[in-house]
């Protein structure tokens, strides 16, 4: 991991890190492209291009979590490599869900249900940091969020925080805050009707 990280701070675009050494996000909930045209001949010849990112887990044994490239690294492991290109970033789990929600919120066929896991993880990472860093660069949210501070008590306390992590997020993605609380909703539903999304 060290050498890995060195070599990053020395300017280089990205590292090699084996496939046996990266683990998919539990925050990922967007489904597997099927049927994606990549070419196994052309990917067993050049290689992944485009690296993933991911971030480290175990830094003793050189484990990694995936964040975005979950279907590179798919493709990958079809073609029979046994590395592939990354970009380590030391990040929280609030700015992780924020870079797996960022690349995977950008595919046309994103399913409310996606859109709604991907706010979600958001929402509940932005939560347990508790007081929140990712305000807007105006600052403007910087008084919603001393107001919530200096709420009356714990319950409608906490309520005035969930308001403020869908704030972000709504801002964040350009939708409105209803839009955001309704499709977390929807990951609260049971499994089976999960498919009729």
């Amino acid at each position: 991991y060290e050498e890995k990280r060195k070599a990053l701070d020395d300017g280089k675009m990205y590292v090699e890190i084996k496939l046996d050494n990266l683990t998919a996000s539990p925050m990922n909930h967007f489904r597997k492209l099927d049927g994606e045209n990549w070419e196994e001949s052309s990917i067993k010849a050049h290689g992944i291009l485009n690296p993933i990112t991911v971030r480290p887990i175990d830094t003793v044994r050189d484990k990694y979590e995936i964040l975005a490239g979950h279907n590179r690294v798919r493709a990958a492991k079809e073609a029979g490599l046994e590395t592939i290109p990354a970009n380590i970033k030391d990040v929280d789990d609030v700015e992780a869900s924020i870079i797996i929600a960022d690349t995977n919120l950008q595919r046309e066929t994103v399913t409310d249900l996606e859109k709604g896991w991907a706010y979600r993880n958001i929402f509940e990472a932005i939560n347990r940091k508790g007081k929140n860093q990712y305000t807007s660069a105006s600052g403007q949210n910087d008084q919603k969020q001393n107001g919530s501070e200096e709420g009356a008590s714990g319950q409608s306390d906490q309520k005035q925080n969930s308001k403020y992590s869908s704030e972000i997020i709504a801002e964040k993605y350009g939708v409105g805050e209803k839009t955001v609380r309704r499709k977390i909703r929807l990951t609260y539903l049971l499994p089976p009707i999960y498919g009729l999304y």
